[in-house]
């Protein structure tokens, strides 16, 4: 079982997530990233990033936690968890940011 820290990143949907210390610097971290992201061309560059991004995160002592369905305490999640993460924080940014351009253009 892992204690959360301030530079984990903890899975999960909520406001314990969202507003834990790790997940505030890990989104400011997605957002510099994203640039790069949004340059990919093929799914395995954009593979590549999330990979980066994972590899970022624990090189600054970072790591990637989920819930353990069965005791309820933080864990270590895999490696791949840790991955679709980060993809999902690159993917969400980016729709997020479409999204806000249409609502900008005249109807």
């Amino acid at each position: 079982f892992c204690e959360p820290t301030n530079l984990d990143v903890l899975l999960g949907r909520g406001g314990l997530t969202n507003n834990h210390a790790g997940n505030i610097r890990y989104r400011e971290e997605v957002e510099k990233v994203k640039p790069m992201y949004f340059s990919c061309r093929t799914k395995n560059e954009k593979k590549e990033i999330s990979e980066l991004l994972v590899a970022y995160v624990e090189d600054y002592g970072g790591r990637f936690l989920e819930k353990d369905p069965n005791t309820k305490r933080w864990i270590l999640a895999s490696p791949k968890a840790a991955r679709k993460k980060a993809s999902q924080a690159l993917r969400e940014t980016k729709w997020k940011q479409s999204r806000e351009k249409k609502d900008e253009k005249p109807g």
